[in-house]
C-alpha cells in the first residue's frame, strides 16, 4: 500500500480492535525495555568513566548524578518539540519512524563508546549517544501516546480506556525485565565487552521496536499534519525557537551566569516571534497560537479581520456581542453568538453553551470558525487540570531516590535466606502495576454499579490523595528509623582505632568541615575518635547520616584498619544490622503498593484524559504539555531538597527526612482537594478523530 493510500481517519463502524494496535503495543514494549535497560546502568557507567578521567570517586558520583538528571530532564523536555514537529509538519508516523532511527543510533554510539582508550573520548561519545537518545526518546513520546488514540473511531471509542491500560502494562512489562537483565549482563563493569553488550542489547531492542512500528504502517490510521509543507516548516521553526526560550535552561551551563541565559532566552523568543509573524504574513494560520494571539489583539483593539475562506464561521451579524444585553437567560445558540444552522453539529461546544465564552472567543469564531476556535479553549481548559499533576510526579519519582536511601537503613530481609539490595526494592513497582491494572478495572466496574462512576477526573483526584498516603507511610517509617541512627553511629565509631578515624579524616575532610563540624560544636578537632563519638551522640539524625554518607563514599580508598568500615558501606555494616528495632523493608513495600495504586489512578488516567480532551489537531501538543508535568514535578523535588535548611529556619525546628516526607504528603492532599474543586466545574468533552 502506498503512502497516498494510507487511511487518514478511523473506521467509525468498527466496534472491535483496530488492526494497528498490536504493532503499537509491541513497539512500546521493546522501546521501554530499551530505555529502562540503558538507564539502569547509565549512572554506574558514568562514575567509572569519570574516575578513569582522573576524578575522585565522590566527585565522580556527583558528576554522574548531575549528568543522569540532565539527561532525564531532556527526555521529558524534548516531547514538546516532537509534538510540534508531528502536528505541524511531519505527522506522527514519520516523526516516530525517523526519530526512532536516531534513537537506535544513540544506542549504537553507547555500545562502541568503550573502544577508544582515552576516557575523555569515551565520555564525549557517551554524551553524543545520550543526546541522540534524548532527542529520539523525547521526540517520539507524545506522538506514540497520541498515535494510540488516533486508531479509534466513534464505534470503538469505548475501548480507549482499555488500550491505554494495555499500553501502560506493556511499558512496565518491558521496564521490569530490562532492569533485571541489563545490569546482570554488564556485571561489575570491568569487562569491556560485557559493558558494550549491555548497551548494545537495548539498541537491538530499539531496532526491533522500530521494525515493529514500520511493519504496521499499512494498518495504522495516519492523521496528516496541518498545514505541512513550507508553512509546516515555518510553524515548527517558530514553535521550537519559542520553546527553546525556556527549554535551553536545561542544558545551558550554570557557569555562564543568568545574564547570558536571559540574553539567550530573549534572542530565541524574538527569533521565534519573528518567524511566526513572517509565516502569518504568508497565510493566516488557524493553530493554537495564531488564534489566541488574534483573539486577544481583537479584544484589545476592537478591530477584526474578515472571516477566512472556508472557515465555516458564523456571519458577523448573527453574533450578539453582549449575551446579557439580549436577555442573557436564554439558552439559544443564536443569543450566544452562534448561527445554529451553520453549527448544528457543534451544539455541545462550550463556546455555544456558555454566553461568557461565546463572547470572549467571539472574534476568533467570526474569523476562524467555531471548530478552530474551540482548539485553544480546549487546550487551555486541559491545562487547568494539568497544573495539579506535577505534585504527583514529585512524589512518584522519589521511589528512585529518597526511598532507595531510606531502604539502606532498613532490614531488607524478605524472608528466611532471601535478602534484597536496597536498589532492588523498587522493582516492586512495575510488578505491582501489572497486577493492579486488572484489579482496578474490577474496582471501577463495581464502583459504577453502586452509583459512583470512576470518571477520569475522579480517578485522578483520588489518586493524588492515595499518593499522599504513600508518603505518610514513608514518613512513619523514617520516624521509626531515626532514633536508631545515632545509636548505630556511636556503636560503629567506638570499634574504630585512632588510625582508622584518621583515615576517615583524610578521606572526608571537606565533607566533615562543611556538613558536620560546624553543626556540632562539641566536635573537638585533633581528637577524631572521641570527637566523632561525642558528635554522633548529640547530632540530629540527618547530621549523623551526612557523616556516614561521606565516610561510605571515600573510606574504601584507605587501608581497612577499622573493622566497622571494612565493608566500605556504612549502611550494610554488621553492627547496624543488629541494632534492635530495625524497621523491616516490608513496611516500605506496603508504601510501594499504595504508591503504585496512585500511579494506576493518576498516570494511566492522565494519558487517556490528555488524548480524549485534546482537539484532533492538537493531540500531540497536549501530550507534550502532559509530559512537561513530569519535568515540573522533578524540579519541585530539587527545589525542596535545596530548601531544607530554609524550611527548618522558617518552621523554627528540624526539617529532616521525615518532615520532608510529611511535606509532600500534605502537598498531595491539599493539591488533590483543590483539583477536586476544579473537577466539579470541569465539563468533559471528548474529541474523537473524524
Amino acid at each position: 500500500m502506498s503512502e497516498q493510500n494510507w487511511k487518514t481517519s478511523p473506521d467509525h463502524e468498527n466496534t472491535g480492535w483496530p488492526k494497528g494496535v498490536p504493532y503499537i503495543v509491541g513497539n512500546e514494549m521493546c522501546e521501554r525495555f530499551s530505555y529502562y535497560g540503558m538507564r539502569a546502568i547509565l549512572t554506574v557507567h558514568l562514575v567509572s568513566l569519570y574516575v578513569l578521567a582522573g576524578q575522585a570517586e565522590d566527585v565522580a558520583k556527583d558528576a554522574a548524578t548531575g549528568a543522569y538528571h540532565l539527561f532525564a530532564g531532556a527526555v521529558y523536555a524534548v516531547p514538546m518539540l516532537g509534538a510540534i514537529l508531528a502536528d505541524r509538519f511531519w505527522g506522527k508516523y514519520n516523526t516516530i519512524l525517523w526519530l526512532s532511527l536516531m534513537y537506535c543510533v544513540g544506542h549504537g554510539i553507547l555500545a562502541v563508546a568503550d573502544i577508544p582508550a582515552d576516557p575523555n573520548t569515551r565520555l564525549l561519545l557517551v554524551y553524543i549517544g545520550l543526546g541522540c537518545i534524548a532527542i529520539g526518546a523525547g521526540g517520539i513520546k507524545p506522538c506514540v501516546s497520541a498515535n494510540v488514540g488516533d486508531q479509534f473511531g466513534r464505534g470503538n471509542w469505548f475501548r480507549v480506556q482499555t488500550i491505554y491500560q494495555i499500553f501502560y502494562f506493556s511499558i512496565n512489562f518491558g521496564s521490569f525485565f530490562a532492569t533485571l537483565l541489563i545490569p546482570f549482563i554488564r556485571g561489575d563493569g570491568t569487562v569491556l565487552w560485557r559493558t558494550s553488550l549491555a548497551f548494545g542489547v537495548p539498541g537491538i531492542l530499539m531496532g526491533i521496536a522500530t521494525f515493529f512500528f514500520w511493519m504496521g504502517r499499512a494498518k495504522f490510521v495516519h492523521i496528516p499534519p496541518k498545514p505541512g509543507g513550507k508553512l509546516g516548516k515555518l510553524d515548527t521553526l517558530a514553535g521550537s525557537l519559542m520553546f527553546l526560550a525556556i527549554g535551553h535552561l536545561y542544558v545551558t551551563p550554570a557557569e555562564w551566569g543568568w545574564t547570558v541565559r536571559i540574553i539567550i532566552s530573549v534572542v530565541c523568543f524574538a527569533a521565534g516571534l519573528g518567524v511566526f509573524m513572517y509565516r502569518q504574513g504568508i497565510e493566516q494560520d488557524d493553530g493554537f497560537l495564531a488564534i489566541l494571539v488574534y483573539n486577544l489583539r481583537a479584544k484589545l483593539t476592537g478591530e477584526e479581520a474578515a472571516p477566512l475562506a472556508g472557515a465555516g464561521a458564523a456571519p458577523k451579524e448573527t453574533l450578539v456581542e453582549d449575551a446579557a444585553g439580549a436577555g442573557g437567560s436564554s439558552s439559544s445558540a443564536a443569543v450566544r453568538g452562534i448561527d445554529p444552522d451553520k453549527n448544528s453539529t457543534k451544539s455541545d461546544s462550550p463556546l455555544v453553551e456558555s454566553a461568557f465564552w461565546s463572547k470572549f472567543w467571539g472574534p476568533a469564531i467570526r474569523r476562524f470558525g467555531l471548530e478552530a476556535a474551540e482548539g485553544p479553549h480546549a487546550v487551555l481548559k486541559v491545562c487547568t487540570i494539568f497544573i495539579f499533576i506535577p505534585v504527583f510526579w514529585a512524589i512518584f519519582d522519589q521511589h528512585g531516590s529518597t526511598w532507595i536511601l531510606q531502604a539502606q537503613w532498613m532490614d531488607t530481609t524478605l524472608m528466611s535466606g532471601i535478602t534484597a539490595l536496597p536498589e532492588q526494592v523498587s522493582a516492586a513497582n512495575p510488578l505491582m502495576v501489572m497486577a493492579l491494572i486488572p484489579i482496578m478495572n474490577i474496582v471501577f466496574r463495581i464502583s459504577g454499579k453502586v452509583g459512583f462512576e470512576a470518571t477520569p477526573l475522579r480517578r485522578m483526584v483520588v489518586g493524588l490523595m492515595v499518593a499522599g498516603a504513600s508518603f505518610a507511610i514513608a514518613a512513619l517509617i523514617q520516624q521509626g528509623i531515626d532514633p536508631h541512627v545515632a545509636e548505630a553511629m556511636v556503636a560503629g565509631v567506638q570499634q574504630c582505632t585512632e588510625t582508622g578515624i584518621e583515615g576517615m579524616k583524610q578521606a572526608s575532610m571537606a565533607a566533615f568541615q562543611e556538613n558536620f563540624i560546624h553543626n556540632c560544636s562539641n566536635f573537638a578537632e585533633g581528637q577524631w575518635a572521641q570527637g566523632v563519638v561525642d558528635a554522633a551522640a548529640h547530632c540530629t539524625p540527618d547530621e549523623v547520616k551526612q557523616l556516614a554518607e561521606s565516610v561510605a563514599l571515600t573510606y574504601k580508598d584507605y587501608p581497612a584498619t577499622c573493622d566497622a568500615w571494612k565493608d566500605t558501606s556504612f549502611f550494610r555494616i554488621d553492627y547496624y544490622a543488629n541494632v534492635p528495632g530495625r524497621v523491616s523493608i516490608w513496611w516500605q513495600i506496603l508504601a510501594y503498593l499504595v504508591l503504585t495504586t496512585s500511579e494506576v489512578l493518576v498516570s494511566i488516567t492522565a494519558l487517556e484524559f490528555a488524548y480524549t480532551q485534546a482537539p484532533k489537531r492538537m493531540k500531540s501538543i497536549v501530550m507534550g504539555l502532559f509530559l512537561l508535568t513530569v519535568t515540573l514535578g522533578n524540579a519541585f523535588v530539587t527545589i525542596m531538597t535545596g530548601a531544607k535548611d530554609a524550611m527548618a529556619e522558617m518552621l523554627g525546628g528540624e526539617f529532616g527526612q521525615a518532615e520532608f516526607f510529611w511535606f509532600f504528603c500534605w502537598a498531595a492532599v491539599i493539591v488533590g482537594a483543590l483539583m477536586g474543586v476544579r473537577a466539579l466545574f470541569y465539563k468533559q468533552r471528548d474529541f474523537t478523530q473524524d
